[in-house]
């Protein structure tokens, strides 16, 4: 399901580009503003803007608003600037037609005005003489309709490499211009329209074979025309040349930096892959993003002031003028920063041309299915491979470290060559790629684990505790069907006195008591973790450290037989005070490895433990009579657990079966929690012990002796020592002593 998903997020790539990367477009400036710094502006360029303050300086007339151009012109002139540029198309009736042009004016459909044929010529002659008088002015076309896309840029013709674009003559118009050898070359550009984008589009089928410029009146004055898109195809990306039908057109913003490079030739050439234009030593990239600066990054004068005088002439002498509407009426063009007026973008375009800081993006598919895809198909298997050796916290939390990992070690290559190259990566597609595979992968693998547990719980919740039941489903990692080696601890209790119950009670009766006893049993084992393996008559056999793994199984083991000696003796009292004969305990642990798991049968099996200490703790469950007590530990549970328990050595013994002696011993109270009479009594019984084991049976018997009498009365362990001590007094064993405890019987 995740190679389904990574192989559904290339399907995606590769035939929805345009949609993939308008979402990367909407993230790019939070990346350009974290990590690109550009390069600080030269000052050449400055914006005269036709601004609220312009227009309402002016009556709201056509004819009176068209006579700003003159007067800014000629004061431009007077102020020495360096080269003017009008961002705003102006067509032959200056524009009194025009839609901006309307809604500067008020009015909210575009509108033909009043305007007498003589004031029109005048005025349409005063502005040319302008235009010329200042003598480096390059105006701005379009085409012929207003809502156009960008010319296609898939197969453009080549132009010799060299060829100078520019035409000879007084004035230098930017196309159409043939070129002299033709070639076919598929180029590729990604470009921006508003919130579109546009990926090689068909040039026959979507744009239109004229395109109109300014009047000629004005074409003959200015010093040079150039393209200007008003729709905004600068709004994400930079065309370095335009093809329409067969014929190539400068941009406004090369047009206006080759002339300020002291007339630089502008000149392109085509290679398989790639378009290469110069701007005298300065290339061009295919097509560059623009990242604009901020508005307050370029310096903004009013153009009524620039008409009253008020702007200093040193701030435009020398300087690329822009002149553009910046109105509450202008609608702001979308670009990579933000919103935009159309004349803030030439004036970054042009920027970006004398600073040779141009900002590219990556759109080779080789990144996509080379890197990305394969990162994302990586992690799925990740997690497939470890998915059967982990916990659900673990496996998530191990699989967004290494997802964060893939992603920022690509994210910091991008970074890398964001900041040295200028080339921006897309990341969206890795990142969706890697995100959404492992969430499939991730619902996938739940989905599996819960029907597992379902079964888990369906197997063991009649012959498991409820809560344990729980635990084994939500952690499948322990459990491993079959025979397994595992430490654990194992107890058997059985209820002394239920024989003799057995001829004295009818069968329901003597089973409703046992079930009763049985329950004081089995409810403290399952609540310290163990696990009821059998009932065997009166007997129950207990597990602590599998199928479930406990650190601490032997007290788990402990912990719970005092809770049973608790209950039990509970329940005795109970029968005592109605007349009835109750129930004693007695109970034998121990601890060591042993095999556990499904024993059994194809078609019926149990889960059991087997192994040479549960044999142990099955002998040492008959001990504890012998002692006069009602628990007998094994040595390994008394290693485990004497951290936490004061445990009394009770004596050596050798069980029926077994080949070597073990010592055993009495649990008597948590270690936090035993009283200084608890602990002299332990202290008491080994030293009396010690004595035992060297022979020396009278000073042995007179501490026993004296135990019984001080802390606890007969029947005890130290009473029963005492009793077993007088008789060795009184005939003293033949041979070698070894002090063992020889037991004949189970």
């Amino acid at each position: 399901m995740g190679l389904a998903v990574v192989v559904v997020c290339g399907g995606l790539y590769w035939f929805f580009p345009a949609s993939i990367m308008r979402i990367e477009f909407n993230v790019l400036p939070l990346q350009m503003s974290m990590w690109l710094n550009r390069s600080k502006l030269s000052g050449a360029v400055v914006i005269v803007a036709i601004d609220d303050k312009t227009v309402n300086s002016y009556t709201r007339t056509p004819a009176s608003l068209g006579a700003l151009y003159p007067a800014l012109f000629r004061k431009l002139k007077d102020d020495k600037a360096a080269i003017v540029g009008l961002a705003a198309v102006l067509p032959s009736d200056l524009g009194l037609t025009d839609p901006v042009l309307s809604k500067l004016l008020g009015r909210s459909q575009p509108a033909t005005f009043d305007v007498n044929d003589g004031d029109l010529a005048e005025l349409q002659r005063d502005f040319a003489q302008a235009v010329e008088e200042q003598g480096s002015t390059y105006l701005g076309w379009t085409s012929e309709g207003s809502a156009l896309a960008p010319p296609d840029y898939s197969t453009p013709h080549a132009l010799a490499s060299g060829q100078n674009l520019r035409e000879a003559g007084s004035s230098a118009h930017y196309g159409p211009i043939k070129p002299k050898e033709v070639e076919r070359s598929p180029i590729h550009y990604i470009f921006g329209r508003g919130d579109d984008i546009v990926d090689s589009f068909d040039a026959n089928e979507h744009y239109p074979a004229r395109y109109e410029g300014p009047s000629q009146l004005l074409t003959r004055a200015a010093r040079g025309t150039a393209y200007l898109d008003l729709e905004g195809s600068l709004t994400t990306s930079v065309a370095p040349v335009l093809k329409i039908a067969g014929e190539y057109y400068v941009p406004f913003s090369e047009a206006i930096a080759g002339d300020y490079l002291h007339h630089a030739p502008i000149a392109i050439a085509f290679t398989d892959w790639t378009a290469a234009v110069s701007i005298g030593r300065t290339k061009i990239p295919p097509g560059w993003f623009l990242y604009c600066r901020p508005h307050e990054a370029f310096s903004h004068y009013s153009a009524i002031d620039v008409v009253n005088g008020k702007t200093p002439k040193q701030d435009l002498a020398g300087k690329i003028v822009l002149i553009g509407f910046e109105t509450r009426n202008t609608p702001k063009l979308q670009s990579l920063s933000g919103r935009q007026y159309l004349v803030e973008l030439q004036a970054n375009a042009i920027e970006d041309i004398l600073s040779q800081d141009f900002l590219h993006v990556l759109t080779d598919d080789s990144i996509v299915y080379g890197i990305v895809l394969p990162i994302g198909l990586g992690l799925t298997l990740f997690l497939a491979y470890f998915a059967t050796s982990m916990s659900d916290h673990r496996l998530i939390l191990w699989s967004i470290i290494t997802v964060l990992a893939c992603f920022l070690i690509y994210y910091g290559f991008a970074v890398y060559y964001l900041r040295a190259h200028r080339l921006y990566c897309t990341w969206l597609t890795l990142l969706s790629s890697c995100v959404l595979a492992q969430t499939v992968a991730f619902s996938a693998l739940l989905k599996r684990r819960q029907r597992i547990r379902e079964r888990v719980r369906s197997a063991f919740e009649h012959y498991l505790s409820p809560v344990l039941v729980d635990r084994l489903a939500n952690d499948l990692n322990p459990l491993k069907l079959g025979g397994e080696e595992h430490e654990i601890t194992v107890m058997f209790a059985d209820l002394s006195g239920f024989t003799v119950a057995s001829t004295q009670m009818t069968p329901e009766d003597l089973t409703s008591k046992v079930n009763r006893y049985f329950h004081y049993i089995v409810q403290p084992v399952d609540a310290t973790g163990g696990y009821v393996e059998r009932f065997v008559g009166d007997a129950v056999m207990g597990i602590w450290g599998a199928p479930l793994s406990d650190p601490n199984h032997a007290s788990s083991a402990i912990r719970a037989a005092m809770a049973i000696i608790d209950g039990v003796g509970r329940a005795r009292e109970e029968d005592e005070r109605r007349g009835e004969k109750g129930f004693t305990i007695k109970m034998g642990i121990d601890s060591g490895n042993a095999v556990v798991g499904n024993i059994g049968s194809e078609n019926r099996f149990a889960y059991t433990a087997m192994g040479e200490d549960v044999n142990l703790a099955a002998r040492l469950e008959g001990v504890p009579p012998l002692y006069a007590c009602l628990i007998v530990v094994g040595e390994n549970t008394n290693q485990l657990a004497r951290h936490e328990f004061l445990m009394r050595e009770l004596d050596w013994v050798q069980v029926k079966g077994a080949k070597k002696t073990m010592t055993i011993y009495q649990p008597i109270a948590e270690l936090n929690r035993a009283t200084d009479a608890q602990k002299d009594l332990v202290s008491r019984f080994s030293q009396a012990l010690g004595h035992y084991r060297q022979r020396r049976f009278e000073e042995a018997y007179a501490i026993w002796n004296k135990l019984t009498a001080e802390y606890e009365p007969a029947p005890s362990p130290s009473s029963a020592m005492a009793d077993r001590a007088r008789e060795l007094i009184a005939k003293e064993p033949l041979g070698v002593w070894n002090a063992v405890n020889v037991l004949l019987s189970k």
